[in-house]
């Protein structure tokens, strides 16, 4: 790296270590690229051989990059935001090293920028070693500073360059930074670390598009500052890999890397088990690779299928989504349940917003499903996890948002869940894990039914059965500030609660519905019923099932006796803390003595119990 243009200090000794691997990668293509040079014919002392290309090409070369050109766009106005009022100036260029967009720098003079305007080309054939033909000859981030440059016109610049690559590892793109002014070495490593996480959110998104049907999982493989920034794998529905960047090829070993390679080859974790964990659209998770390499992993849904035309009261609901079409039917012979279900009902034939109230697993889904069923609406029935979904990227999903509006937006801009829910139900499901500015936008959209999707200006109006559900004390969120009291008024119109399945009369006729479901041919007999009936059931309705499915696992047997029943539910209550399981109540002593020894931590203290938050905080209000 030339030392004449890039100023060093003491502070900056740790910085640039990080980055001398790439360093020296870097001084290896500067050579290589002035060895093309001499053998183009090009001398040292060279004028510049300027060449523009037609409006007519430029215009098809526009339309050619149309989806790599919005994503990178997005990506330098940020980078300008950071870099530009430090000296450099941004373009962006094709792989043929055609500039196609430029942001200037403050610091940068106009003869410079005259030739990094739109359709002037910068081959290193006609331009030498520059940042954007030798990125682009390459295939990797380069540094051209000062006597870097093979020919001396452009030894006053300092030039950094991404390149982007496709889906299939092709080269769609190159971003730069060029500055004409002296600059610390800490600035020049602040730049290339900016530069190659720029090209790294183009280069996965592009690859999340392109595999929109599968789940794509992206690593975070930042262990040192010049590692590959996109690290993404795609895998289909049962964990086999489809796809991956070539940021995955230099991590995992290359056989590995072949279509059809199972995840568990690749991860520790079992796949099934990180995607149940997770909630669609994404989500975070931790995974360890070969030789106990530890990832943090973000991982991608796949996209919902577009919806059929004329299939006007299609299920919306996320792939996992607790319940989805074709799930068991809700068994209601409760007078609690035909109650609230009856309630709800009148709710919806008014279009007043409802709150459905039940711990875990007690149905509060199928519900929202059952008044959207009722309501007589034809629009989807659309469900949302807000504590699924990550905090940064709940506004955009639900209200939509314009091309470009931040980082990673689609380039044709999204819909959002409240406008494909237009003429439907929209369900939020855990609102009470809903983050506090959201709220205020949720309130807005109760108040004027209009949304505005974000980067817009634009009020649409909508019209959507609103129905939210809890499983929290909103009550209590509301007095510790967590939860907004107006939003609470709102959204709580029609409240109704669900029971949970400790309390219901109808848990025989659940338990056959459910066994139905996973297979039609077998039945409990009267004294299996019993023994699930005086189960105390924390998990609900969704510990019923999976217990259900248990049983059908381990016996064979047409009529499911009592003894193949106690002996599944003998195995779960030997779990962590099997006497309050089996127990139907845990008392407020024993209650006040978990908070006190997980030092007030209600979270711990549940866990501790096997017992929600919810009746933790129960037994603490009955004792005050």
């Amino acid at each position: 790296m030339s030392q004449t243009l890039v100023t060093e200090s003491d502070d900056d000794d740790r910085l640039l270590a990080a980055y001398q691997p790439l360093f020296r990668q870097n001084a290896r293509a500067i050579r290589d690229s002035w060895a093309r040079c001499r053998s183009a014919g090009l001398g040292c002392c060279d004028r510049p051989r300027r060449r523009r290309v037609s409006a007519e090409r430029l215009a098809g070369i526009y339309t050619a990059t149309a989806d790599v050109r919005a994503l990178a766009l997005a990506e330098m106005r940020l980078l300008h935001g950071h870099l530009g009022g430090r000296g450099f100036t941004l373009t962006l260029a094709d792989p043929d090293s055609v500039i196609l967009d430029c942001l200037p720098g403050t610091g940068m003079q106009a003869g410079d920028t005259a030739g990094l305007a739109p359709g002037h080309c910068w081959p290193e054939s006609t331009h030498g070693t520059n940042a954007v033909g030798t990125a682009a000859a390459a295939g990797r981030v380069v540094v051209v500073a000062g006597e870097d440059h093979y020919l001396e016109t452009y030894r006053g610049l300092i030039c950094v360059a991404a390149p982007i690559f496709g889906a299939d590892g092709e080269l769609r793109a190159i971003i730069d930074a060029t500055a004409d002014q002296p600059i610390a070495s800490h600035t020049l490593a602040y730049a290339l670390g900016l530069m190659q996480m720029a090209g790294g959110h183009v280069q996965t998104e592009l690859f999340r598009r392109r595999h929109g049907e599968s789940y794509v999982v992206l690593l975070d493989n930042s262990e040192t500052v010049a590692s590959p920034a996109a690290t993404a794998l795609a895998f289909d529905a049962d964990g086999r890999l489809q796809a991956t960047t070539a940021g995955a090829r230099t991590v995992f070993a290359h056989a590995l890397m072949a279509p059809g390679t199972a995840f568990g080859e690749l991860f520790v974790e079992p796949f099934a088990a990180v995607i149940d964990s997770l909630r669609h659209p994404a989500g975070f998770a931790s995974l360890t690779g070969p030789q106990g390499r530890a990832f943090q992993a973000t991982v991608y849904f796949p996209e919902p299928a577009p919806r059929q035309a004329g299939n006007t009261t299609a299920c919306s609901a996320p792939k996992s989504s607790a319940a989805s079409c074709g799930s068991s039917p809700y068994v209601a012979d409760d007078a609690q349940v035909r109650i609230a279900l009856d309630l709800a009902a009148r709710a919806a034939g008014y279009g007043v917003p409802i709150l459905v109230r039940g711990e875990t697993g007690s149905g509060k889904e199928h519900v929202a499903r059952h008044i959207h069923a009722e309501s007589g609406r034809t629009g989807e029935f659309v469900a949302i996890n807000c504590a699924g979904l990550p905090t940064e990227l709940i506004e955009a999903e639900l209200f939509g948002h314009v091309p470009g509006a931040f980082t990673g937006a689609r380039a044709a801009g999204a819909t959002g869940l409240v406008r494909r829910a237009d003429g439907g139900t929209l369900f939020l499901d855990e609102i009470g894990d809903m983050p506090g500015p959201l709220q205020a936008h949720l309130l807005r959209l109760i108040d004027t039914w209009h949304v505005r999707p974000v980067g817009s200006d634009e009020e649409i109006a909508v019209d959507v059965q609103l129905v939210t559900a809890t499983h929290r004390d909103l009550d209590a969120a509301v007095e510790a500030g967590a939860f907004r009291r107006d939003l609470l008024h709102r959204i709580g119109v029609c409240p109704v609660r669900l029971p949970p399945l400790r309390e219901r009369s109808d848990v025989a006729a659940i338990a056959q519905t459910l066994l139905a479901t996973i297979d039609d041919q077998r039945h409990f007999e009267a004294d299996a019923i019993q023994a699930l009936q005086a189960a105390d059931w924390p998990g609900n309705i969704r510990e019923l099932r999976n217990v259900i499915m248990r049983i059908v696992l381990q016996t064979r047997d047409v009529q499911i006796a009592a003894g193949a029943v106690k002996q599944v539910l003998d195995d779960v209550l030997a779990g962590p803390n099997p006497t309050v399981r089996q127990g139907a109540r845990v008392s407020d002593a024993a209650v006040e003595s978990a908070v006190v020894a997980e030092n007030g931590n209600v979270a711990a203290a549940a866990r501790r119990l096997g017992i929600s938050r919810t009746t933790i905080y129960k037994h603490l209000a009955s004792r005050r």
